[in-house]
Formats: C-alpha cells, sequence, structure tokens
C-alpha cells in the first residue's frame, strides 16, 4: 500500500527509467530531512542516484525501492523487539 501512495506523490516529470527526481523531491517522499539524506547519500545507504552537471538525481524506481527497502527493516526491527509490525 505504501509503494501505491508513494507512486501517487511523484512528480510527473519522473519517470522510471529518468532521474528527474531532486534531493528535495525525495525529501518530501521519505519524510526525512535533507541532511539526513545527504548524510545517507555519503555513507552509501540511501537511494541510488546519478549526479548530472554536478546535481544529485534519483529515479522513481530507485525512490520506491529504498523505501520498500526501510519498510523492511522495520518491520523486522519492530519484530525482533516484540514490538507491533
Amino acid at each position: 500500500m505504501a509503494t501505491v501512495q508513494l507512486a501517487l506523490l511523484i512528480p510527473e516529470r519522473a519517470t522510471d527509467d529518468v532521474a528527474a527526481l531532486t534531493i528535495r523531491d525525495v525529501a518530501r517522499l521519505t519524510r526525512l530531512s535533507l541532511d539526513t539524506l545527504k548524510s545517507m547519500n555519503l555513507a552509501g545507504d540511501g537511494p541510488a542516484f546519478v549526479e548530472e552537471r554536478g546535481r544529485v538525481r534519483y529515479t522513481a524506481d530507485a525512490v520506491q525501492a529504498f523505501q520498500h527497502k526501510r519498510s523492511a527493516a522495520h518491520r523486522r526491527l519492530m519484530a525482533g523487539s516484540g514490538g507491533c509490525s
């Protein structure tokens, strides 16, 4: 369900094969701060990105895969700690 909601929020200019999403777009979609995303990018833990003319860009597919990975990790964490999933 989260993937469907995320797909509805992605700007029309971002097709699956075009890296058109900015870091601000991704921050809004993932509800992460710009600083958190920048740190994750440096550590290699963020969504896959490309640099175009010195600017970071993301594909819609990369953001959706990142969200799916984060959701799965959260479910595992909650299941392991006895929390709700």
